[in-house]
């Protein structure tokens, strides 16, 4: 059996190189996109604006919320390493099931708050309704992108903090879009590109609890 500090090494290892290259990354895919708005024929100063408006006022309120989930997110990892230990795997997908429908009726209640209030928001901590649009249109990210927050949790405490390391595709074929799409789409397309990272990196987290569930845990 493998010593305590060989089994902390191989779960803290993997998280910690997945946290530096998406860090990289994502540094990389924030200097792309001014670059790439500008390169739509919009002037700098207009593309630092839109770039300012949508990374730096509208997508804070975006995560304003998720500080109740990763909070929350933090505590399933050692409650689902506990089942993972006893290998009760049938209870493991009991809590699965009930803790993603708490977190989808969350998000839902979300989307409506955001949808509906984009405006009144708006002005009520920018005192201005700019941000109402790209508000009420990226309020439809918040279940794909607080969903995958608890996903991401609940594979690291099914020893499956390895298989986390593939959501660095989203954000590789993020860049890729923004570079080559960006420049033809302008605004929008940096939008679409938001949309396409978080779906992307919430199919690929629940494909991996899937088969995880389906091939180790199926006798259970």
């Amino acid at each position: 059996m493998p010593s305590p500090k060989k089994r902390i090494l191989r779960v803290s290892i993997p998280v910690a190189f997945a946290s530096y290259i998406r860090s990289g990354l994502s540094t990389v895919k924030q200097i792309l996109i001014p670059y790439s708005l500008e390169r739509s024929g919009i002037n700098c100063t207009s593309a630092i604006s839109k770039y300012g408006i949508i990374t730096g006022m509208v997508m804070p309120i975006i995560y304003l919320p998720s500080v109740f989930i990763e909070s929350f997110s933090s505590l399933l990892i050692p409650e689902f390493s506990r089942y993972f230990a006893k290998k009760d795997y049938k209870r493991a997908k009991q809590i699965t099931k009930f803790i993603l429908l708490l977190t989808l009726l969350f998000c839902i209640f979300l989307n409506i708050l955001f949808f509906v209030f984009s405006k009144n928001i708006s002005i009520l901590i920018y005192k201005n309704d700019s941000i109402s649009t790209y508000l009420k249109t990226l309020s439809f990210v918040i279940s794909f992108l607080y969903i995958d927050i608890v996903i991401d949790s609940i594979l690291k405490g099914l020893d499956k903090q390895v298989s986390v390391m593939i959501n660095v595709i989203d954000l590789i074929v993020s860049i890729c879009f923004i570079y080559f799409f960006v420049p033809i789409l302008g605004v929008t397309g940096y939008v679409v590109s938001i949309f396409l990272s978080e779906v992307l990196n919430f199919v690929l987290s629940a494909l991996v609890l899937y088969n995880a569930f389906k091939t180790n845990y199926n006798s259970n």
